[in-house]
């Protein structure tokens, strides 16, 4: 006759440690918006006769793009590191006013703005109180191209 014997189960394995240290990359998408107030300025007294009204547009759309990064674990609670991102933009808006030059002439205003693409490129300095969390201030700078155009 067998006697059956307790089975020790195995001790659990540790939490794996995150090192925070590498290379990352990543995308993204979303979407934008804004509202512009826009008024002209006349540089001469003849200008000053057919200044169009001010206007008010809004923008939106789609935005999406990628980003790259580097992190270094300094010490067991400090992280260092950078990270730069360039987004592709759809956002665009107008708008078009109608105004009478010397009260007799009709004449349209339009206004216009196309938000083509932006990036950022910023240093991050980080604190880990655990090794899941981290807390972080980042800075740097940001770059774009946004065409505008207006016509009186």
């Amino acid at each position: 006759m067998a006697v059956k014997m307790p089975v020790k189960a195995p001790p659990p394995l540790p939490a794996p440690i995150n090192s925070w240290t590498g290379w990352y990359v990543g995308a993204n998408v979303g979407g934008g918006w804004g509202h512009r107030d826009v008024s002209f300025t006349p540089n001469d007294p003849i200008a000053a006769q057919i200044v169009p009204p001010p206007q008010s547009f809004t923008t939106s759309g789609v935005v999406g793009g990628l980003q790259l990064g580097y992190n270094w674990r300094l010490q067991p609670n400090w992280l260092l590191g950078f990270e730069t991102d360039f987004d592709w933009s759809g956002m665009s808006g107008s708008s078009t006013a109608a105004y009478d030059f010397l009260g007799i002439i009709p004449f349209t205003s339009t206004v216009d703005e196309d938000v083509k693409w932006f990036g950022t490129v910023r240093g991050r300095l980080g604190w880990l109180p655990w090794n899941n969390l981290l807390i972080y201030g980042t800075g740097g700078f940001a770059y774009g191209r946004v065409n505008h155009t207006g016509s009186p």
